[in-house]
């Protein structure tokens, strides 16, 4: 059995991007996202409440953008015919750490633009991860993605990038 290369900092390059990854918003997820990061606003899950606060509709929450257009490590990598690195330890500066597959690649850094469009329920977002540059400093060497997520009508919804300490070369 051929084993895939890693997709290590010698591979990874400005450019590499995952395919489209389309979610649909639901209410029920909607919902489902509020019950677990414990948002008791009703302007999200009471179509009512919605309409009271002067919206036509539900909507979602701004930080669910992180599960609506999720940075895919994973996708980035396999799509250069890569697997990520088995695993990292967590960088010296404490920074929480995120499971991905089967690694563990410590968060550095994470910058969200909101570009003003809401989520609504039945909004499609495809979002796309795009590997945006490397660097290094004394403390470890670092890959930083960025990943755009639009909606059906070809809004803008969110735009971050994400930061990650990375295995040396």
């Amino acid at each position: 059995m051929l084993r895939q290369p890693v997709y290590d900092w010698d591979l990874a390059e400005s450019g590499d991007a995952s395919p489209p990854h389309v979610v649909l918003v639901t209410p029920e997820f909607i919902a489902e996202f509020c019950r677990v990061a414990r948002y008791e606003n009703p302007v999200y899950t009471s179509q009512a409440a919605a309409r009271e606060s002067g919206l036509p509709a539900g909507v979602a929450p701004p930080a669910m953008v992180l599960a609506l257009a999720p940075v895919n490590l994973s996708a980035v990598a396999a799509a250069k015919g890569c697997v990520l690195p088995a695993s990292t330890s967590p960088s010296a500066t404490g920074t929480a750490t995120t499971g991905i597959g089967d690694s563990v690649i410590a968060t550095s850094k994470l910058s969200i633009n909101f570009h003003g469009a809401m989520i609504s329920p039945e909004d499609e977002v495809t979002s796309v991860t795009t590997t945006q540059g490397k660097s290094q400093d004394q403390r470890g060497y670092y890959i930083t993605f960025q990943v755009s997520g639009h909606n059906q009508r070809g809004e803008t919804v969110v735009d971050y990038t994400q930061t990650f300490s990375w295995p040396q070369p």
